[in-house]
């Protein structure tokens, strides 16, 4: 799980986040998603990756933006 804040009022979707507000991400639901990923998000099937993927945020194992993990590019090598 990935926690962020929002240091400003933020508009995610139909959402509207007031600045302040704690957001917590799960990674597993993400990573599992149907709309996502289709009907087999949760099989292990690493040649989806062939494929640009639909949205930046839609795999994010090493956290995503200004937080991200500085050993990322160890673990991939």
């Amino acid at each position: 799980m990935l926690m962020r804040q929002a240091s400003k009022k933020v508009k995610l979707g139909t959402l509207d986040i007031p600045a302040g507000t704690q957001i917590y991400l799960s990674l597993t639901a993400v990573h599992h998603d149907t709309d996502i990923w289709g009907e087999n998000g949760s099989e292990f099937n690493p040649s989806r990756f062939n494929e640009s993927r639909n949205h930046l945020a839609s795999f994010f194992p090493f956290g995503i933006g200004p937080r991200i993990c500085v050993r990322q590019n160890l673990a991939i090598v």
